[in-house]
């Protein structure tokens, strides 16, 4: 229960709404029938609450908001709304580091899972974090195509929607999987918000190549894996990853920063692909 508590305090607190969010969210879900885990996520996040998927069906039942058969308790509900205050009073302050398992699944091994939603899964736990963003998003791999830029490209204009910067760092050559997204930003964003794609160079080519892949939020939540921004990296092979968040995270935001603005690690931001609001 104080796991669950916990995790909801920790969610209201990013939220801009607060506690509200949680009430609002509350007042979407349908009373005398099962929720539907869809439903679920989408009315958590019009409401301003953001996590994966496959998080808060596991969440709401620890606290007894859902029961076992997936039906909704406004009763429970109400006492946890009640309870979220003392919750956030304690979970203030400096975060802890904590991590949670994600994986991406071949459709062969899905059966074999204990339950659907039971561990995150690639996508939805980077599009989590692209929900959850307020100022920046820096997202790293060698490897991308336009089927996986095309799945998180909603996600990702949405950061510019709010004014979130992203920045995208990938192998030279890959940095055109993003050229829709790059594209289609102007029209999306706020003035302000910046999306860059910068292509890194490779050890062949005399500089330090980049094999990292992450996904960093506000320099204090990470997705960090083994997946590729790419189809099978999100949908098709065994990929396995850790959303973590803490005093780490920040050591690690700064080695971003730096990779960033390195002439050596990088060679330069393709002009064609850096889009800003103007």
């Amino acid at each position: 229960m104080n796991a669950g508590l916990a995790a909801l305090a920790e969610a209201t607190t990013r939220s801009e709404h607060g506690q509200e969010a949680w009430d609002a969210a509350m007042t979407m879900l349908p009373l005398n029938r099962a929720v539907d885990p869809d439903a679920l996520t989408a009315a958590m996040r019009q409401a301003g609450l953001h996590l994966p998927k496959g998080e808060w069906t596991a969440i709401l039942r620890t606290v007894g908001v859902l029961d076992a058969r997936g039906w909704f308790s406004s009763e429970a509900a109400a006492a946890v709304s009640a309870a979220l205050p003392l919750m956030t009073s304690t979970t203030t302050g400096d975060v802890t580091s904590a991590w949670s398992l994600v994986v991406t699944l071949p459709p062969s091994m899905e059966p074999s899972v204990d339950g659907p939603g039971s561990t995150p899964e690639t996508e939805a736990a980077i599009v989590g974090l692209l929900d959850s963003a307020r100022r920046a998003v820096v997202m790293t791999a060698p490897f991308t195509d336009a089927a996986a830029a095309a799945r998180l490209a909603e996600a990702i204009l949405d950061c510019g929607r709010r004014g979130v910067d992203v920045s995208m760092m990938t192998s030279p050559g890959r940095g055109t999987a993003f050229d829709k997204v790059a594209a289609r930003w102007p029209r999306a964003a706020l003035a302000g918000a910046e999306f860059r794609c910068l292509e890194g160079g490779s050890v062949a080519g005399g500089g330090i190549g980049s094999h990292a892949k992450v996904c960093l939020v506000d320099g204090v939540r990470a997705y960090i894996g083994s997946a590729n921004l790419t189809a099978a990296g999100l949908g098709r092979q065994f990929e396995v990853g850790a959303l973590v968040e803490g005093g780490q995270v920040e050591r690690l935001a700064v080695l971003l920063d730096e990779l960033a603005c390195s002439r050596q690690i990088v060679a330069k931001a393709i002009g064609t692909r850096i889009a800003e609001k103007t």
